[in-house]
C-alpha cells in the first residue's frame, strides 16, 4: 500500500469514528480495512495449512478362501490334499506424503490366518502315505499403495512382500514306515497384491473393504520335511484413524 492510499484509509477511519454515534461509517473506510488484511497482490492469505504427510492406522477381520494345493511329505506330493477356508485378523499402518499429492504411499501390516490341511491315504513310492495338520501363520509385509485421493471415497491398489512365520500343529504325517507328529515350524518369504475401497466417515475416522491374494511356500521342519505351496484369496473388512 503506497503513502496516498494509507493516508486515505486513515482519514476514512477517523471520519467513521466521528460518524459512529449515528451507527454509520463511510464505505471507503470499510474498503480500506478490508484491503489491509490482503497481501501485496490483493489476494487473501490461506488460513488452512496442508499436512506434510498423512499417517493412518487400522484394524481388520479377514476371511481366507484357500486354494487346494498338494501337501508334500518326504519329497512326494500327496494327491487330493484339501486346504480349508478359515478366518483371521490383522493390523496395518501407513503414510501418504504430500509431495505425491497423497496418491502414492507405503504401508506395513501384520495379519494372522489358519487352515486345516488334510491328505487322505494314497500309495506312493515309499508305500502308504497320508498327512494332516493345522496351519497357523503370522505374516508381516510392507506394501506400495496407489490410490485416488477422493474427498469421501478412495479406491486403491497395492502390492507387497515380507515374511511368514508359520506352524503346522497337530501334525500326523506318514510315508511308509516313517511318521512325524507334533509341531513343525518355518519362516518363509511371502507376497501379496490387493485392491480395496476406503470410505471417510469423518476427517479422521474411516472404514475399508479389501480383497487380496496372498502366497507363501512353507517348508516345515521334521523328519518328513512337509511343505505346502500356500495360496489364498482374502476378504478383509476394517476401520481406522487418519492423523
Amino acid at each position: 500500500m503506497n503513502v496516498s492510499q494509507l493516508t486515505a484509509v486513515v482519514v476514512c477511519v477517523l471520519i467513521g469514528n466521528l460518524w459512529g454515534g449515528w451507527g454509520a461509517s463511510p464505505s471507503c473506510a470499510q474498503e480500506g480495512l478490508a484491503q489491509k488484511v490482503q497481501d501485496g497482490s490483493g489476494r487473501r492469505e490461506p488460513h488452512v495449512q496442508q499436512k506434510a504427510v498423512e499417517i493412518y492406522a487400522g484394524l481388520y477381520l479377514l476371511g481366507s478362501l484357500a486354494k487346494n494345493r498338494n501337501l508334500t511329505v518326504g519329497g512326494e506330493a500327496l494327491p487330493q490334499t484339501t486346504v480349508s477356508d478359515h478366518a483371521g485378523g490383522g493390523i496395518k499402518a501407513g503414510i501418504f506424503p504430500a509431495f505425491t499429492n497423497y496418491v502414492v504411499g507405503i504401508q506395513a501390516e501384520m495379519f494372522g490366518l489358519g487352515s486345516e490341511i488334510a491328505a487322505p491315504q494314497s500309495v506312493g513310492s515309499g508305500g502308504i502315505q497320508s498327512g494332516r495338520g493345522t496351519l497357523l501363520a503370522w505374516n508381516t509385509l510392507v506394501s506400495l499403495i496407489v490410490r485416488y485421493p477422493g474427498e469421501q471415497f478412495q479406491p486403491y491398489i497395492g502390492a507387497g512382500a515380507g515374511w511368514s512365520s508359520s506352524l503346522l500343529v497337530g501334525t500326523d504325517l506318514m510315508k511308509g514306515t516313517t511318521t512325524q507328529s507334533g509341531i513343525a515350524r518355518d519362516m518363509s518369504f511371502a507376497y501379496q497384491y490387493f485392491t480395496g475401497l476406503r470410505a471417510n466417515l469423518t476427517e479422521r475416522v474411516f472404514v475399508f473393504g479389501e480383497y487380496k491374494f496372498f502366497g507363501s511356500r512353507f517348508n516345515w521342519s521334521g523328519s518328513l520335511h512337509p511343505s505346502l505351496d500356500f495360496r489364498t484369496h482374502i476378504v478383509a473388512l476394517g476401520a481406522g484413524l487418519s492423523f
